[in-house]
């Protein structure tokens, strides 16, 4: 994604951010669909790493908690 450093045109970096909050609210609906939390969990983990500059993430739903991506350390204490 670009940021307002990076764009080459007036407003470009607006259109990753449109794409990035549809792909969020389509996200929202499979929750009906998904059998259990496990597999919303994994669901939402691999729709975070899909967005640009999400390198990792972890998603904690009830007892299950979805890693995907390397974190670093500091950040990787911090979160269990």
């Amino acid at each position: 994604m670009k940021t307002s450093k990076t764009r080459t045109k007036k407003n470009d970096w607006q259109k990753a951010d449109v794409r990035v909050l549809g792909q969020i609210l389509a996200a929202q609906n499979i929750d009906f669909v998904l059998p259990d939390s496990t597999r919303l969990a994994e669901f939402f983990a691999e729709t975070l790493i899909g967005i640009p500059a999400i390198k990792a993430c972890r998603v904690c739903l009830y007892e299950v908690s979805i890693q995907r991506g390397k974190w670093k350390l500091k950040f990787a204490k911090a979160a269990r």
